[in-house]
């Protein structure tokens, strides 16, 4: 059956318009689209490729550089595209320091100009990926628009790596540097994926703030490595371990130019995830392995590594239970009076009356997850030795064994001073 008139007069347009579309303009046109996709794509991800070697190169620099000991002429030597700062005078004291920012920024506020003007914002409005509902105050919300999504599919990442060395009067006390998550994360605090921190000592950032020792902390005590996949922490003194602290600065930057991207730190930094989940794990069978969980290199370690350590040599002379009642819930919870018998380091921190034993205390493997507090309550006439000047997740009253008291009194003490921590 044929076409009428009126049904041919309109089949005519598409017909042109289906002839254009697979005409050899049409075809053109394409090849010259995907053409100048790959080109635009291969260019992004080139100019990533240059920025993580230059990032890999100022990283090998910094393995190469410690604590009290590089100089500066030394650090110059080892570690590429460093600018000095400017010198503050503190008293008779100098501080200078060096940094090496390494980012794209500039095309970071090109894009975030893009992403705010008014013709974006009406074809593609802004919305926002939460942080896990229980921290919605204070996880970083990462904010993404129809610019930025496009730019990072076509390789585009957020790139911002910064390095600063520290010297006190010609002296090397602090590294630091840190890489961002490859997109952009607003929240109260700075967002990182790694940060690490080689220092001379552990002690409070803020005068009257005690240090945090967990129990992590405990087991690698000069080489504090924490965190979860969403980002990393790095703390390391000069006698840690060379081979662990090198792993700070062995990074997987790949992420930053392929074409999956960074799904999490553990990508960056597999090695410093690898050695997280093993002082995870040998905590977990230090508390659980059926030996000491509270051994005399812990308690010795803390005297060696924090500054503003107190160790006394308490006596138990009573023990009781009281019924207490705490937001509505009645508890039976056991009460243990104390006398001091001498002060080994520091000054006492007492009265040491009235303490409550504490049934449970902070997990090594979540500080959010509670477990048994691996230290049994002490019997009347026994003697404790208190550790204090820090806030201890575990073991800060254990049992003043001959071997425990021998590794107090005999381990090196910590060296305070000024610039630790900072």
């Amino acid at each position: 059956m044929g076409l009428g008139h009126e049904a041919q007069s309109h089949f005519i347009p598409v017909t042109w318009i289906n002839g254009k579309l697979g005409g050899r303009l049409a075809r053109r046109i394409c090849a010259a689209l995907l053409v100048l996709l790959v080109l635009i794509t291969t260019v992004v991800r080139i100019h990533g490729i240059l920025l993580t070697r230059r990032i890999a190169a100022v990283l090998r620099g910094l393995e190469q550089v410690q604590v009290d000991q590089t100089t500066e002429a030394q650090l110059l030597k080892a570690v590429p595209y460093l600018t000095r700062n400017d010198e503050h005078q503190f008293g008779s004291s100098v501080d200078r320091s060096y940094r090496a920012e390494i980012s794209n920024s500039s095309q970071r506020r090109w894009l975030w100009w893009l992403a705010g003007t008014r013709l974006c914002r009406f074809f593609w409005p802004w919305y926002v990926i939460e942080g896990p509902e229980k921290y919605p105050k204070t996880y970083p919300k990462t904010y993404v628009s129809f610019p930025l999504t496009v730019a990072y599919w076509l390789g585009w990442r957020d790139i911002v790596f910064v390095a600063q060395i520290s010297f006190l009067n010609g002296r090397l006390f602090a590294i630091w540097y840190a890489i961002e998550p490859d997109i952009e994360r607003i929240g109260p605090t700075r967002s990182y994926f790694v940060s690490v921190h080689g220092i001379e000592g552990f002690r409070a950032s803020l005068p009257g703030l005690p240090v945090s020792v967990s129990s992590t902390h405990d087991e690698s005590p000069a080489y504090r490595v924490g965190g979860t996949e969403t980002s990393f922490g790095v703390k390391y003194l000069p006698d840690a371990p060379r081979q662990l602290v090198s792993h700070a600065f062995q990074l997987d930057l790949g992420c930053y130019w392929n074409l999956r991207g960074c799904t999490s730190a553990a990508d960056v930094a597999p090695l410093l995830w690898r050695d997280t989940q093993a002082i995870e794990a040998q905590t977990y069978s230090r508390f659980h392995g059926g030996g000491n969980p509270c051994p005399d290199r812990i308690l010795a370690n803390r005297v060696r590594y924090l500054p503003d350590l107190n160790v006394e040599i308490l006596e138990v002379t009573g023990s009781r239970s009281e019924h207490t009642d705490e937001k509505g819930q009645a508890r039976e919870v056991l009460i243990t009076d104390y006398r001091v018998k001498e002060v080994l380091l520091g000054h006492s921190v007492g009265p040491w009356s009235g303490i409550r034993y504490q049934k449970f205390v902070p997990s090594p493997l979540s500080p959010y997850e509670l477990m048994a507090n691996p230290v049994p309550p002490f019997q009347v006439g026994e003697k404790v030795l208190a550790f204090g000047g820090a806030k201890f997740d575990s073991c800060q009253l254990v049992q003043a064994t001959p071997s425990a008291e021998l590794a107090v009194r005999t381990a090196i003490i910590a060296l305070n001073r000024r610039e630790d921590g900072l």
